[in-house]
C-alpha cells in the first residue's frame, strides 16, 4: 500500500525532501522485529511522546546548501541545491543497526526505490554519496547502550 504522494520542491527542499525519503524508507525497509510498520519506528526526528523502542531510525535534514555559480547580479546562476540528510538508526543489537543501515543504503542509492508513489527519479533527486560511522552510546531515557549508526547521505535536487 503507498505510503505517501509527497512531491519534492525547491521551495519547500528541506521538509518535503525529509517527508519524502521518510516515506521510501516506511515503504521499503523491514522492521527486524517483524512487528511493526514503517510508521511506528521510522521518524523525521525523535517522538517527544513515545518510549524509545529500538529499532529506530531517525531523519533529519542536516544541511541545504544553494550556490551561486555567477557574480552577475543581473543574470545569476545558480547551481544545483545539495541536500545532507542525517540518518539515525538506533538498535538494542549491532547485527539489526548494521543490517538496517546497509539496507538503507542500498534503497537510497537506487533512483528506482518509491515511497508506493513516486520514485526517487521521479522526485528529481540525484544520489551523490553515503557514510556510515558507529555512534554507540547512552540516550536520555533508555537506560542500556544503544548501537548507533549515524548514516549522511548527500542528494542534489535537479528540479525548478
Amino acid at each position: 500500500m503507498p505510503l505517501g504522494d509527497t512531491m519534492v520542491s525547491r521551495s519547500t527542499l528541506t521538509n518535503s525532501v525529509t517527508t519524502f525519503i521518510r516515506d521510501v524508507l516506511r515503504q521499503n525497509l523491514s522492521d527486524p522485529l517483524g512487528t511493526r510498520s514503517g510508521s511506528e519506528w521510522i521518524y523525521k526526528s525523535r517522538p517527544e511522546e513515545r518510549e524509545i523502542d529500538p529499532p529506530m531510525v531517525l531523519i533529519t535534514c542536516d544541511e541545504a546548501s544553494y550556490s551561486q555559480l555567477t557574480i552577475d547580479r543581473d543574470n545569476p546562476m545558480i547551481d544545483r541545491p545539495r541536500i545532507r540528510l542525517d540518518i539515525r538508526v538506533w538498535a538494542r543489537k549491532i547485527s539489526h543497526r548494521d543490517e538496517l543501515a546497509d539496507s538503507i543504503a542500498s534503497i537510497l542509492s537506487d533512483p528506482s526505490s518509491s515511497d508506493g508513489t513516486t520514485t526517487i527519479a521521479e522526485n528529481q533527486l540525484v544520489f551523490k554519496s553515503i557514510t556510515m560511522r558507529d555512534e554507540d552510546g547512552f540516550i536520555s531515557g533508555f537506560p542500556k547502550v544503544l548501537r548507533i549508526k549515524r548514516i549522511e547521505c548527500d542528494f542534489v535536487y535537479t528540479g525548478d
